[in-house]
């Protein structure tokens, strides 16, 4: 298998994930589903830009194999999503594990000081 690299999601990755989310083994969702639910390319953009969906991406020779978003607030872990062909190599693993390192990060950013209170 080729080398796999990691990085931050950008808002130009979401026509990208939102494919892949269609495309996924499990619990595959179609664009026309997303957008039902309101996810659309535009507000999921929207969404990266602003902070509030930070993500990160798996590559192979500069293509998006996977994802993982969470909430920036709640810091929950949203959606994680691989092409099947990427399942069982370790990629979800180390989605889950950076996407859980930012939102640590985040959640320490939020957290309110001691004298906050006061």
């Amino acid at each position: 298998m080729r080398a796999i690299s990691y990085r931050p999601a950008h808002p130009g990755d979401i026509t990208t994930c939102i494919v892949i989310r269609g495309q996924t083994r499990e619990n595959a969702i179609s664009e026309s589903t997303l957008n039902e639910l309101g996810i659309t390319r535009e507000s999921w953009a929207q969404s990266v830009r602003v902070g509030e969906l930070p993500g990160v991406v798996a590559e192979v020779d500069d293509r998006i194999v996977g994802y993982c978003f969470g909430d920036a607030m709640s810091g929950e872990i949203l959606v994680l999503a691989l092409l099947p062909e990427y399942e069982g190599v370790g990629v979800g693993k180390a989605l889950l594990r950076q996407m859980m390192e930012i939102l640590r990060g985040l959640a320490l950013l939020h957290k309110p000081s001691p004298s906050a209170a006061w």
